[in-house]
């Protein structure tokens, strides 16, 4: 599994003097221990996220390094890969725009490619209601992927470019149940449209439910439906591979300090059948653990 990115970043609400964000975070993740379900055994990474909010103005920027190793090295090898993000978002009243990119270098064996390195350009759109105690939110975020250098699903003969469009529109509801304590529940749709794969469309469905309480918050995230080389936690986190995941449970537990540091824990397990590069089809449904850690500190 190739992700980039895999934090529970939340976007700023309100904007006031200048603060800055540095977030540093490593992690695993444990493939199936079936062969016949998995060729890879395991996916380490590390990464930096940085924030730099000003008036109306946030930019965050974003690098993760990760290496993955297969069970067997006799025809797949082990690649490491890159990935720097930027983004971009500007709030005018109880508006937010926002516009992104990221560009994604790995080093997989030219001959057993999936989708290899590649560029994802995404832009949001972000409306906030508040009525007293409570918050409405609504809005859509868009991403264009472009592997130019990638293999398709019926030939390793030669590389072709492939294009994936998400849309992903989502709805917020936040409320304070009592001056120490506040609840966020997200509903999000990702409809996906590869013209380059054998299927398509995918269509898949998120619900977060985020609860804070004075200084610990605690995260419950479900993704359920298809997924194919999607984008989610608002442009952060990217499967830029072929597998195909029909479910992910993850959940994440935090607390700040009153000196705005922050830990944060969150373990995640996914359903998905693994692309194989080598006879290009799908394997059978398998299971994958990954555990993450991070510290945040404001200034």
């Amino acid at each position: 599994m190739k992700i980039s990115f895999f934090l529970s970043l939340v976007l700023f609400s309100t904007l006031s003097a200048a603060e800055i964000t540095l977030l540093p975070y490593v992690g695993t993740t444990i493939n199936d221990r079936s062969n016949a379900k998995s060729l890879k055994n395991a996916t380490g990474y590390f990464g930096l996220y940085a924030s730099y909010i000003e008036e109306q103005n946030q930019f965050d920027f974003a690098y993760s390094y990760s290496k993955t190793l297969y069970k067997s090295r006799n025809v797949l090898s082990d690649f490491d890969q890159q990935d720097f993000t930027a983004k971009y978002t500007q709030r005018l009243k109880d508006t937010f725009f926002s516009i992104g990119l990221h560009s994604i270098h790995n080093t997989e064996n030219d001959v057993y490619t999936d989708l290899g390195s590649g560029y994802i350009g995404f832009i949001g759109f972000k409306e906030i209601n508040q009525y007293n105690n409570k918050n409405i939110s609504y809005g859509i975020d868009t991403y264009y992927s472009l592997y130019t250098q990638a293999h398709g699903e019926t030939s390793r003969s030669n590389t072709i470019a492939i294009a994936i469009a998400q849309f992903s529109p989502y709805y917020i509801y936040s409320i304070d149940l009592s001056p120490n304590m506040r609840n966020d529940f997200t509903l999000r749709a990702n409809a996906i449209s590869a013209a380059q794969y054998t299927k398509i469309s995918y269509l898949s469905a998120e619900v977060i439910n985020t609860t804070y309480f004075n200084n610990t918050y605690l995260i419950l995230h479900y993704l359920g439906g298809k997924m194919r080389s999607g984008i989610t936690n608002e442009g952060f986190t990217v499967y830029n591979n072929k597998d195909l995941y029909s479910g992910i449970y993850n959940i994440s537990l935090g607390y700040c300090e009153v000196n705005k540091l922050t830990y944060d824990v969150s373990y995640a397990l996914s359903t998905f059948r693994e692309f194989n590069p080598d006879t290009l089809v799908l394997l059978p449904k398998g299971i994958s653990s990954t555990i993450l850690g991070s510290v945040r500190y404001q200034f």
